[in-house]
């Protein structure tokens, strides 16, 4: 789990590639809840699913750990 990972910064990112928490989550396997809990910073991604984000958002990993 990283503890890092900053909660604004997925729901930023998801917004300004314009995708909804139901095109993300199904992109990277997930359940929407779980997208929200990332989001609101109830629960944090491992690195695999980090790395997924990543990869469907167009982005470094390092961008997604961003705390600010």
């Amino acid at each position: 789990m990283i503890q890092q990972f900053s909660k604004f910064v997925i729901k930023r990112t998801r917004k300004n590639k314009n995708l909804t928490q139901e095109q993300l989550a199904e992109a990277v396997g997930l359940g929407v809840r779980t997208i929200g809990r990332y989001e609101q910073g109830s629960s944090f991604p491992n690195k695999r699913v980090i790395h997924e984000l990543a990869k469907v958002l167009k982005v470094k990993t390092d961008w997604l750990s961003a705390t600010n």
